[in-house]
């Protein structure tokens, strides 16, 4: 009897360490932020997450590496690795965790049109100020018949105004990057007036993915560049991509992009905007949570490692569509997960 009830409690321990493990740090609170591009999808998996208190403060993908890197956050976001130059140098013992991809928006405040056509040579023509208004002959040769009617209004023939994000941002990375993938005519770089190479660049900058959708919704005539769940309630273009097709972006397109795609040794992602790929939505970019994996294994870090563990395989895959963001599969997601089981 006694033996039976020794092997009943070493069962009944064996599954509160199975499924009890949450308790061991229950007690925590996990701090991060930085990528605004993935502020929707992290803070709707925070807010659901029951095995600690997880907060997530979306400002800038910079932030979240200088962040990570002093201490601030148990871990950042970001869209684009660590430079490895002028004090923006991956910690020691720090890699990259893939969390979630998701479509760049072109987004535009023209009343009357919901179908611009636009090329990656025309963006980059727009946001470095070589072309200035909606009726030029270069927009006008693709759009359809209405959209081209709308656009020949004379209250159209002003300047258009861009909105871009201040440096530090990781969409501007990408977007940059793409726009140089695929026409040469710009520089990949998060500081905006190195990416289109003018000190002072054409339009309205922007702090956050949330600030460019309020100058969007308040400027007639503009243009910019923000994640989808912010571009809601905006006219996003449809952007020709390089097997010669026009999509708006979708969680979808940017998963079929994603599709091509396999992971680098240390979490990272090498996108190859410029692939053709029918049906895919090109302008696509991939968030990183920058994590601990030195040291001696503590709370915090479990804390951190189940709730990306839990943003992967449970929170992405049922909320990131929905949210505007594609959840990652396969490869990819098999190589985050065995980066999460590092976490310190």
């Amino acid at each position: 009897m006694r033996k039976t009830a020794g092997l009943l409690a070493s069962v009944a321990i064996l599954a509160s360490a199975l499924i009890g493990g949450p308790a061991a740090y229950a007690a925590e609170t996990v701090t991060a932020g930085g990528s605004s591009f993935a502020g929707g999808i992290l803070k709707a998996c925070a807010a659901d997450f029951t095995g600690a208190s997880v907060t997530y403060t979306a400002s800038s993908s910079g932030t979240g590496k200088s962040s990570f890197a002093s201490g601030a956050f148990d871990f950042g976001g970001t869209d684009f690795l660590y430079t490895g130059s002028a004090g923006d140098v991956l910690p020691t013992g720090a890699k990259y965790v893939p969390v979630v991809a998701g479509p760049i928006a072109i987004a535009y405040n023209i009343p009357g049109v919901t179908a611009l056509r636009l090329t990656p040579e025309l963006v980059a023509k727009i946001f470095k100020g070589e072309i200035y208004n909606w009726n030029d002959p270069a927009i006008l040769a693709i759009q359809t018949p209405a959209t081209k009617n709308v656009l020949n209004k004379a209250s159209l023939k002003k300047r258009i105004t861009p909105a871009y994000r201040t440096a530090g941002s990781g969409t501007s990375y990408n977007f940059s990057g793409y726009l140089a993938a695929t026409t040469g005519n710009f520089t990949q770089n998060s500081d905006w007036s190195i990416a289109t190479g003018k000190s002072t660049p054409r339009g309205i900058s922007n702090a956050s993915s949330s600030v460019l959708k309020a100058t969007l919704t308040s400027t007639y005539g503009s243009i910019g560049y923000l994640d989808l769940k912010d571009a809601a309630g905006l006219q996003t273009a449809f952007l020709k991509n390089a097997a010669g097709q026009y999509y708006q972006p979708s969680a979808t397109g940017s998963k079929v992009f994603m599709n091509v795609h396999s992971t680098n040794s240390n979490g990272s992602i090498t996108l190859q905007w410029a692939k053709s790929v029918s049906g895919a939505y090109n302008a696509t970019l991939v968030t990183y949570a920058v994590v601990n994996t030195a040291g001696t294994a503590t709370a915090k870090g479990a804390a951190v490692k189940d709730f990306l563990n839990y943003t992967l395989n449970t929170c992405a895959p049922a909320k990131a569509k929905g949210l505007g963001y594609t959840a990652l599969t396969g490869f990819i997601r098999e190589k985050a997960l065995s980066i999460t089981k590092l976490i310190k």
